[in-house]
């Protein structure tokens, strides 16, 4: 399926029913179980990780070099896994959910048959949080991997990522499968929180495909910056998702930043309220009970910024 009719609803709808339906395939009583049940992210993450250092070490790139791989290793790997596993919920559908996965759904591996949509390829399949099998199909509507025919044979467009609208259907139509109940596009209960997840997990995709390709780039030529006509550049590939990763990270967390200074600014501004009608009314009730009450709403207040206060020391 080319990346520009990946946003025609029939294609968008067909990808989340199959995708509902493969993450429900370890429910069956004839599934094997000699496949591993944890979670693969983190574990691709340090392994590619580990060897794109290595090759980072020995290769003579300054592009590679200059990627910061260790600081990538050592501090975003952790961080990633930390921030991302902090939003846990054991609310079914939510995103957390360990299920077995495709874990690299994108163009290539999507066809259109006479009896509709099929995926393929599942090299990389097993088992992980279904927000990250998510996440990376929509991460991948932004890179076309056929249209460009000439250097470097990839085109990254970011405008193309799906739309809140084409999100919001294609995650209705995906939880009507996963859950096997009816779910509208207007159910914000079950579809935000999802959303919610998806977003975060955009960066596993962008950090994971960034530390594939510097390992995948051993041997290339494209790893001493110098790619051959009919080559892939993946270190150059790496290079950009992890680029995306940076710029993902720093717009989400500002964003939970600033939800996080509006949640108390109203905490605040709700008790500031309380006070001032504590005091308008302190006339009628004895002096010892008014100063007691608005005591205790004063600590509140002082609790409620020491607790935000250390939240950001944390951080």
């Amino acid at each position: 399926v080319p990346c520009a009719l990946m946003n025609n609803s029939s294609i968008l709808c067909q990808v989340a029913s199959n995708l509902g339906r493969m993450h429900k395939l370890h429910r069956r009583q004839d599934f094997p179980n000699d496949i591993p049940r944890d979670p693969v992210m983190e574990l691709r993450l340090k392994k590619w990780g580990k060897g794109a250092l290595e090759i980072s070490e020995s290769c003579t790139s300054d592009m590679v070099k200059g990627m910061g791989l260790e600081r990538v290793v050592s501090e975003e790997v952790p961080w990633l896994t930390h921030w991302l596993l902090s939003h846990a919920s054991s609310v079914s559908g939510q995103g957390l959910d360990v299920v077995f996965c495709h874990n690299d759904l994108q163009e290539n591996n999507l066809l259109q048959t006479q009896y509709g949509l099929r995926m393929i390829d599942f090299e990389y399949s097993a088992f992980n949080y279904q927000a990250c099998d998510i996440a990376n199909y929509f991460c991948e509507f932004t890179m076309d991997y056929v249209s460009e025919t000439s250097y470097p044979f990839y085109l990254v467009d970011k405008t193309a990522f799906p739309g809140l609208d084409d999100q919001r259907l294609f995650c209705a139509v995906y939880l009507s499968e996963y859950l096997e109940t009816p779910i509208r596009i207007s159910d914000s209960a079950y579809i935000q929180p999802l959303l919610q997840n998806v977003e975060r997990f955009t960066m596993v995709s962008h950090l994971t495909w960034a530390l594939w390709s510097i390992v995948r780039a051993e041997g290339d030529e494209a790893l001493n910056s110098m790619p051959n006509f009919n080559e892939f550049n993946f270190s150059l590939y790496g290079k950009h998702r992890l680029d995306m990763y940076f710029r993902t990270k720093a717009d989400l967390t500002a964003k939970e930043d600033a939800t996080q200074q509006m949640t108390m600014t109203n905490d605040q501004e709700a008790l500031r309220a309380r006070v001032e009608a504590l005091e308008q009314t302190a006339k009628g009730v004895t002096q010892p009970a008014a100063v007691l009450g608005i005591s205790t709403i004063v600590c509140a207040l002082a609790l409620v910024g020491t607790y935000f206060g250390t939240r950001q020391l944390r951080k």
